[in-house]
C-alpha cells in the first residue's frame, strides 16, 4: 500500500486561527468500489471536528491497514475558513467471498447488513490482504 500527502496553508507566515483547524469538507475520489461517506467513516473523519496533519496521517493509515486499497493519497489546506481534505485511494485487486456458515439466526442479507453498519467498507467481499 502506498501513501502520500501533501499539504498547504493560505497566508503563509501569518498564524492561522483556530476556525483554520475545523474540517469542513472531505472529498473522496478514486474508488469504485465504495461510496466516499464509507471511505470517510472508516477514516475516523468527521466534519466539524478540530484537525491537524497527524488526523490525516492516521486516517490514510486506517485505511491501507484495511486492505481495500492499493494507495492512499491525501492533500490538505488550511484557510480562515477551515481545512479542506481531498484523499484520493485506488481500490485493491484481489477480493474474496466472504462465507457464513452455521448462523441461522441470520439471513445472509441480514448479516451482510449489520457487519456494513459496523464496518462500512465491507460489501459481502474481502480483500486478500489487510
Amino acid at each position: 500500500m502506498t501513501v502520500a500527502a501533501q499539504g498547504q496553508s493560505s497566508g503563509a507566515n501569518k498564524p492561522l486561527p483556530p476556525s483554520a483547524f475545523r474540517l469542513i469538507a472531505v472529498n473522496v475520489s478514486g474508488s469504485e468500489r465504495y461510496k466516499p461517506e464509507d471511505v470517510i467513516r472508516s477514516a475516523g473523519l468527521e466534519l466539524g471536528r478540530t484537525v491537524h496533519e497527524d488526523d490525516f496521517k492516521d486516517a490514510a493509515r486506517v485505511l491501507g491497514d484495511t486492505g481495500a486499497f492499493a494507495s492512499v493519497a491525501y492533500r490538505f489546506e488550511y484557510s480562515p475558513q477551515g481545512t479542506r481534505l481531498d484523499l484520493e485511494v485506488q481500490d485493491a485487486q484481489r477480493w474474496v467471498p466472504a462465507r457464513f456458515d452455521n448462523l441461522v439466526w441470520f439471513s445472509d442479507q441480514e448479516l451482510e447488513e449489520k457487519l456494513h453498519a459496523r464496518v462500512p467498507l465491507f460489501s459481502g467481499q474481502l480483500p486478500v490482504t489487510g
